[in-house]
């Protein structure tokens, strides 16, 4: 049930209208934004993985690997993050494309691993998939690709991270009820050599980790944002901007704009 509910996250999020998907195959991103490159990376060590698993003979590793990918790596990270692009950015924003461009590559080479599986399932989904199909999911080719180590790492250090600043977070959310949710936090994040690099490589760090700033200091503290919220995103600024009787951010009064 999680992973036909991803898959349906997923195919819903790369159609802006019912009957036509706004991303496809001939559709050539010049620059991803390093996460999308991380999330790209794991998404071929999961296909190698279900590969060698199925060399194996060990059907049941096969599912235990797509499980994990789906509900930690996907629901509980990348998708969770990605929300707010999918969903506030403006509708032909470069990197709210991106994302549907990486969507559509992990349903693809998902569905087509764990078809020997989930056959009839996968099939339906791969009739979705906008791009010039062959006449059964079957007849593709295994989508074996290589994968960096190098990402990987940096891949799990910034789970690490998150994780650090969660746990920085919650007891502001359950003890002193000071912070409702993720999104009103400020953070300051005493992060190591490692960390650091990886940080300076994430062009917002703040939206990755699903807080409303981020800065490097030389103590991990955590605070409500001083700023107010926008009415559209939800998040915190310093500055907001009136548009039709509603305080939003620069990004949303941007989309606001571009949707009218």
């Amino acid at each position: 049930k999680k992973i036909r509910n991803t898959f349906r996250f997923m195919l819903t999020n790369i159609c802006d209208e019912d009957d036509k998907c706004s991303v496809d195959f001939s559709y050539h991103p010049l620059s991803l934004s390093y996460l999308d490159k991380l999330i790209l990376n794991k998404l071929h060590k999961v296909v190698y993985d279900m590969k060698k698993a199925y060399d194996e003979y060990n059907m049941m590793q096969v599912t235990d690997i797509i499980t994990n990918f789906f509900v930690n790596d996907l629901s509980g990270f990348y998708l969770d993050y990605s929300k707010d692009i999918l969903y506030c950015d403006s509708k032909n924003s470069i990197r709210r494309k991106n994302i549907q461009f990486v969507l559509l590559n992990i349903i693809n080479d998902i569905a087509i691993a764990y078809s020997p599986i989930l056959s009839f399932t996968m099939e339906e989904v791969y009739s979705f998939i906008p791009k010039k199909r062959k006449e059964s999911i079957f007849l593709e080719d295994y989508p074996l690709k290589g994968y960096s180590q190098k990402l990987l790492d940096d891949y799990h250090i910034l789970l690490g991270i998150k994780d650090k600043v969660n746990s920085m977070i919650e007891p502001l959310r359950k003890e002193t009820k000071e912070i409702g949710s993720s999104s009103e936090a400020a953070v300051e994040y005493c992060a190591d050599d490692k960390e650091k690099e990886v940080i300076s490589s994430i062009e917002d760090i703040a939206s990755v980790l699903i807080v409303s700033s981020f800065k490097l200091s030389n103590e991990n503290r955590v605070y409500h944002h001083k700023g107010e919220r926008c009415d559209r995103c939800w998040n915190y600024f310093n500055q907001l901007y009136p548009t039709d009787e509603k305080h939003v951010c620069k990004r949303c009064r941007k989309a606001i704009s571009e949707n009218l």
